[in-house]
């Protein structure tokens, strides 16, 4: 008995689900047939949208222009509207300088005012015909000019890496161009000193590497570069091991003197294509006579290697001395 009453649910479960299914279809329908005719219906909205001022004269540039918002209200049909404000994104309106001379109500030295009257004109000229102004919520709308000077700055990398096993850096990043010609205005120009790439991540180097970063420009600022390219030198390297004369430095005619030891023991790391060209011609170690003959000992000076070198260790780092006749 509970066998023939269970046998015909699959098919009662299918003829249900079709009618969902059709009931669904009709309330899709029903809602977007409700949702047209809304739209065609006639309403008022609130807008808010940024002022942009093109086309300045140069050496001029609008300071804080995203902050130059107005708010109005326009009536029209739903789509118009819709269209008009977007779902999302509401543009800004772009205004020429040149045209809107006229328009402005007031000018001074660092600035411009458009006034609620003339933001009424430009919004009358801009909106679409099928919309119409209410009336115009912003009082007026305050522009701050800003002188630009011409500067140029350094380049600096902001890059992060890792090198492999026994790998090393021979020479510092090289750059394509180490400074940019920047325009700007002398506000910001002032509190910048270099122009910096975004900051990257390059991974494990295991060889040399080459790429091109992006500059990281700050905003109302202009470059003569957009990018820059980069390349790292990366090498293996090996460990030396030389025994390299101490140089005396201002030795008086009168003095002869004798270092105990007379050499140092240096220990560092190399490139391999460096390695054979690494003698003790290379590295430059030297002494400075005590003329009061106050200290017992002279210290070691090294004269900075050659930018390949690294992780350089020498000993010892005092020598004791005696004079001859």
């Amino acid at each position: 008995m509970p066998l023939r009453t269970l046998k015909p649910f699959p098919t009662t479960l299918w003829r249900a689900r079709k009618q969902i299914l059709l009931y669904l279809v009709f309330v899709a329908l029903s809602t977007l047939l409700w949702f047209l005719n809304k739209l065609n219906h006639e309403y008022t909205i609130e807008v808010a949208r940024t002022v942009l001022l093109d086309n300045t004269p140069f050496g001029l540039r609008v300071v804080d222009a995203q902050d130059n918002n107005v708010t109005y209200r326009i009536k029209g049909h739903g789509y118009a509207l819709m269209s008009y404000r977007g779902w999302a994104y509401t543009s800004p309106i772009h205004i020429n300088y040149q045209d809107s001379l006229r328009r402005f109500s007031s000018f001074h030295l660092n600035g411009a005012t458009l006034s609620r009257q003339d933001l009424t004109n430009l919004l009358s000229r801009h909106l679409p015909p099928d919309l119409q102004l209410i009336d115009v919520v912003t009082d007026s709308l305050n522009f701050q000019f800003g002188w630009q000077l011409q500067k140029r700055l350094p380049i600096r990398v902001n890059v992060s890496y890792k090198l492999a096993d026994q790998c090393m850096l021979v020479k510092p990043i090289a750059l394509s161009e180490d400074s940019v010609d920047v325009i700007g205005t002398e506000a910001l120009l002032e509190t910048l000193k270099s122009v910096e790439t975004v900051n990257s991540d390059l991974g494990v180097l295991g060889a040399s590497y080459q790429t091109t970063l992006p500059l990281a420009i700050p905003i109302g600022l202009s470059v003569s570069k957009n990018s820059v390219n980069i390349a790292l030198t990366v090498e293996q390297y090996t460990e030396k091991t030389l025994h390299v004369p101490i140089e005396i430095r201002n030795r008086q005619d009168s003095l002869h003197l004798k270092l105990i030891p007379a050499t140092v023991e240096v220990v560092c790391n190399v490139p391999m294509s460096y390695y054979d060209s690494l003698t003790v011609h290379t590295l430059e170690f030297c002494v400075e006579p005590d003329t009061v003959q106050q200290f017992p000992r002279l210290q070691v000076q090294l004269v900075p290697p050659p930018y390949y070198i690294q992780n350089l260790r020498f000993h010892p780092m005092y020598v004791d001395y005696y004079v001859s006749k």
